[in-house]
């Protein structure tokens, strides 16, 4: 009997587990892998932009046409990072004041006239012209790229506080348009004439007129209101676009300057941070905007004279005026030791230009 005990619950255990087994939930399967994380890449590096005051020496009404291409090809050559704000002469500053304003910070850059406040550089009264020296702005280039004149100036600007970049040619021609004709020497006396002396305003002083400054925007009603009796300022194309042939009815056509070259200057520390591919990419857009102005200037010096009328001085009194300014070349090389300096590389390439007869003869030289 207990035998059979025994047997019976063997047996009912051995079912049990069976059933414990059969009812058991599934194993769980084991955790997939998961794929290792893609590798982020890292965020793009935000390059610097820049937002820029540039005064301009040109009136309003000629500022976009001269100075808007070189800005907006500053702007797409430097992928929008470089933005120019222009101001025209005598709007945000007077242009007396852009030097000391640029060195302040006050403003970041310029395309300037180094007439406007000669003494606060070596080469102030030298670098832009000198009357009676060149014919055109490509003799002015070879001085400038090939003469010394590159290192000259951008020393001198340097130590001054300012980054000069490039000259900028403004004018083929530097002539007087007035109220009155001028026919003769006699003809300057007591004129009023709104220029600087390098450009050949020493000269038509020196013959009798008075010098003065007008700022370009004032000079239509300063002639309509006889305050004024003549513009120095450039050549015919200039005189056009600032629309004074109505004030000043009258085109001397003696030019006492064949180029006037104003220049491109920074703030320094502006300068610094756009680093070198910046920097190459504003000095290029720079100098193409000097060559294509020049350009410009001698496309106008023909048809720009149309409204006037045109009045010539003889080769007598025209020589008077160069021997005029062959006397004040002398008279700035006294001015310090740079600018003695600058006008030897001028009278030494003179003097290589008549001796070789290439494109001018028959001046006569006193040094």
């Amino acid at each position: 009997m207990n035998h059979k005990l025994i047997t019976l619950v063997m047996a009912i255990a051995v079912i049990a587990s069976l059933v414990l087994i059969g009812c058991a939930p599934e194993a769980a399967p084991p955790p997939e892998e998961e794929a290792p994380a893609e590798p982020t890449a890292p965020a793009a590096e935000e390059l610097p932009t820049w937002d820029l005051r540039i005064t301009t020496i040109d009136s309003v009404s000629d500022m976009e046409d001269r100075d808007g291409e070189w800005r907006d090809d500053i702007y797409q050559m430097t992928g929008g990072r470089v933005s120019m704000h222009l101001y025209a002469t005598y709007e945000l500053i007077p242009d007396e004041q852009v030097m000391p304003a640029m060195k302040a910070g006050t403003i970041d850059g310029a395309k300037y006239f180094c007439w406007c406040n000669p003494e606060l550089t070596q080469t102030g009264w030298v670098e832009g012209a000198l009357p009676y020296a060149l014919d055109n702005p490509t003799e002015f280039n070879v001085l400038f790229w090939y003469r010394g004149l590159d290192e000259i100036f951008e020393e001198d600007y340097a130590n001054y506080g300012v980054k000069y970049v490039c000259p900028w040619h403004c004018d083929a021609s530097s002539t007087v348009i007035s109220t009155r004709p001028i026919e003769k020497l006699e003809d300057f006396q007591g004129l009023k004439i709104s220029t600087f002396e390098p450009l050949g305003g020493y000269c038509w002083a020196k013959a009798g007129a008075q010098l003065v400054s007008v700022p370009a925007d004032e000079m239509y009603l300063a002639g309509k209101t006889g305050t004024l009796d003549g513009v120095g300022w450039g050549g015919a194309h200039q005189y056009y676009m600032m629309g004074l042939e109505e004030a000043f009815p009258y085109y001397l056509a003696n030019s006492a300057c064949g180029t006037l070259a104003t220049n491109v200057i920074f703030n320094q520390e502006v300068w610094d941070s756009f680093g070198p591919e910046i920097q190459t990419m504003i000095e290029c857009a720079s100098i193409k905007a000097s060559i294509k102005d020049s350009a410009r200037k001698y496309d106008g010096e023909s048809w720009g004279r149309e409204p006037y009328v045109v009045t010539r001085l003889s080769d007598e009194d025209e020589a008077v005026l160069r021997q005029y300014a062959y006397e004040y070349w002398d008279e700035l090389a006294q001015r310090n030791a740079i600018s003695a300096k600058v006008v030897q590389i001028y009278k030494d390439y003179v003097k290589e230009l008549e001796a070789t007869k290439w494109h001018r003869e028959g001046v006569e030289l006193p040094f």
